[in-house]
């Protein structure tokens, strides 16, 4: 359920959003604040929320755990989130609302000092928060069970926005030629970060239990873990079926090797939400991933021939009933301006309570 639109305040909102614009590399952010710019919302880029030199209406925090990303060793990442936090909670009693957009239910891989942090954070913004987004009608259900303290919070859950193209879609038949692969034959994907969180193992296992000849594995995309890599390296090399490019991708390189595909692979075994797969769909390319509330509700919105998923232990069978559509998938319900417009009044509503309560208190 969408909030209603009520009263709108008397002037343009300001909204900082954590992180913005100059957070460049990351297309959500970009297409994020272009849209709310566009809606006539002032977006603040803030790199900090300890040092924020504007008066804000709002802040948008979309990945608390930034805190996180600046490194250093134990202590200073207690110091960051422990001086993160009160300027939060400053904020907040200064009159700025405090919007989550939970993206996912918990950082990836977690280890040492950062798992009893996290619970931390997780704690005292579900406190401040003074509303949350999802980034699908299905998942604030799931982000109110497994945060219990956004469980009367109010909130808004539009749809993650089909990504814009810089261009037209790449040439099929010169994108297999310039990715290595073969003219001819069925084509699966994993593109992106890879990581074993993300069920590339159970994948590779699921395509070597099918020994059609003609077939083709592609994997992808940056590995941080030289182990890990080197085991996929292995694999590789027992199956010439399977191609390997371990590296970072570029925008044009994904485009490219997207387009060479014929269906895109994403096993993910934990997720909340899942950008690859609306990059999958904006590319016009179909998605096989398990059954999850997000990609059941995907299929439903967009067409189970572009959102195909499973139950249980991805198999060679799954991968075989997969076929490419023809045409493009109909996108028009995960637009920028839905987004912007439900995060808008979700601000509104927040901000007009603010200051009707401040006016009720003189």
């Amino acid at each position: 359920m969408q909030v209603e639109r009520i009263v709108r305040p008397r002037r343009r909102l300001v909204v900082g959003s954590w992180p913005g614009p100059s957070f460049s590399w990351n297309t959500f952010i970009a297409a994020f604040c272009d849209a709310l710019a566009a809606a006539g919302c002032e977006v603040v880029d803030v790199d900090d929320p300890r040092r924020i030199s504007r008066k804000l209406d709002v802040l948008h925090i979309h990945w608390p755990e930034q805190i996180f990303w600046k490194g250093g060793g134990s202590a200073r990442t207690i110091y960051r989130t422990v001086i993160t936090l009160h300027a939060l909670a400053r904020l907040k009693r200064s009159g700025v609302r405090i919007v989550w957009m939970v993206h996912n239910l918990k950082p990836h891989e977690l280890s040492g000092v950062r798992r009893p942090l996290w619970r931390l954070i997780e704690r005292r913004l579900t406190a401040l928060a003074d509303g949350f987004m999802t980034l699908s009608p299905a998942t604030v259900r799931i982000v109110r069970e497994a945060l219990p303290g956004l469980k009367d919070t109010p909130y808004a859950s539009p749809w993650h926005p089909a990504y814009p193209l810089a261009g037209p879609l790449p040439d099929r038949a010169a994108s297999r030629h310039a990715a290595g692969l073969p003219p001819t034959g069925d084509v699966y994907a994993f593109l992106g970060l890879v990581r074993a969180y993300k069920g590339v193992g159970d994948l590779i296992a699921a395509f070597r239990d099918d020994p059609a000849p003609e077939r083709r594995l592609l994997i992808a995309g940056h590995c941080d873990s030289a182990e890990y890599g080197a085991e996929l390296q292995r694999l590789a090399v027992e199956d010439r079926r399977i191609h390997l490019r371990l590296g970072r991708l570029d925008e044009a390189d994904f485009a490219m090797l997207t387009a060479a595909a014929d269906v895109i692979v994403l096993p993910f075994r934990d997720y909340l939400h899942s950008g690859s797969m609306i990059h999958t769909l904006s590319h016009a390319r179909p998605v096989i991933t398990p059954s999850a509330p997000f990609a059941d509700a995907l299929a439903a919105e967009v067409g189970d021939r572009w959102v195909r998923t499973y139950q249980g232990k991805l198999t060679a069978a799954d991968l075989a009933s997969a076929e490419r559509p023809i045409g493009e998938p109909d996108l028009s319900g995960l637009s920028g301006a839905a987004m912007a417009a439900a995060a808008i009044a979700l601000y509104e509503r927040l901000v007009v309570s603010h200051q009707r309560d401040n006016a009720g208190e003189r």
